[in-house]
């Protein structure tokens, strides 16, 4: 397609019309939609429920062995924060 090609599509006043039946299927959909029930609410509530429970228990988990050794104290801290990640998804998904 030429630039000249172009031109003369985009400046043809040739009326575009929907197809048959484009209106009523629209409004099909539209009332479809209507009765559907709403979407389900993300639980921000337990999500920050959760969320600090896994804080102060990394925190605990990290103080108490860093007082002994700092390298067991680091690994304590990943390994807890590790496990609150990976189960954090299960928990959630469960509590629906």
């Amino acid at each position: 397609m030429t630039p000249d090609d172009l031109d003369r599509i985009l400046a043809s006043e040739d009326l575009l019309e929907p197809s048959a039946g484009f209106a009523h299927s629209v409004m099909e959909a539209v009332h479809h939609g209507v009765n559907e029930p709403p979407a389900k609410r993300f639980p921000w509530k337990r999500f920050a429920g959760g969320m600090s429970g896994c804080l102060v228990i990394a925190a605990a988990g990290a103080a108490i062995p860093a007082r002994i050794a700092p390298e067991v104290g680091y690994a304590t801290a990943f390994l807890l924060i590790t496990l609150a990640l990976t189960s954090l998804p299960r928990l959630l998904d469960s509590a629906d």
